[in-house]
């Protein structure tokens, strides 16, 4: 791969708001209605820090039946955001288990004290629009996130509140793992390109990214 082209994953239970998160940040708008397929991934060419860089964001799906394809992408990611939603407190199990399976997939002991994986990973609790629902305090998350050396930071895809800096935090710190370019590039149109596995969730099953 390309030293200016990296690959972040998309991890988190059912419903957090995955490809809602992903859906802004690439294409600028909200669905509120989202009908999730297998897996989706996203290419799109940004400047960051004075810095093009081009992402493929690997939105992965969170239900259990798709649990094969979505752990062979916990291997390949540069970088991993892992979401959960502040008003469901069962989110938070999911994230303690995904973080686990990445550290696994790449030889890592997760139970070990201590632990620093050589690529970053992200916790971004979202839906922060609605405060009123909320379930997960803010300094509950934090200390979890603290407690595992990870950042911590609160999105809401409805009205896009640091959906763009969730984004350009995982890229500053893949650019900090491998040492990447940091040099001034010339400012580039972004470019986006979507990707879809064609099989869709059965109707029994699906269920919707639905931020009010």
């Amino acid at each position: 791969m390309n030293k200016n082209e990296l690959t972040i994953v998309m991890a988190g239970d059912g419903g957090v708001g995955k490809s809602c998160i992903t859906i802004r940040y690439v294409k600028q708008i909200f669905h509120d209605h989202y009908d999730p397929t297998l897996e989706e991934s996203y290419r799109t060419q940004v400047e960051i820090d004075n810095s093009v860089v081009t992402l493929d964001i690997i939105d992965t799906a969170g239900q259990e039946e798709f649990k094969v394809l979505r752990d062979t992408h916990l291997s390949q990611g540069d970088g991993y955001i892992l979401v959960f939603s502040i008003i469901e407190k069962s989110g938070l199990d999911e994230i303690e288990k995904l973080r686990g399976q990445i550290l696994r997939f790449h030889d890592i002991d997760p139970t070990e004290p201590n632990t620093n994986p050589p690529f970053p990973i992200m916790i971004a609790g979202n839906k922060s629009d609605l405060e009123e629902y909320r379930e997960v305090p803010t300094e509950t998350a934090k200390q979890m996130a603290d407690q595992w050396g990870l950042p911590y930071i609160e999105t809401s895809a409805k009205n896009g509140t640091n959906i763009s800096e969730l984004y350009a935090e995982c890229v500053r710190m893949v650019r900090k793992y491998k040492k990447g370019p940091t040099t001034d590039t010339p400012n580039t149109e972004i470019k986006t390109e979507i990707k879809t596995q064609p099989k869709q969730i059965p109707k029994e099953k699906s269920s919707c990214c639905l931020i009010l």
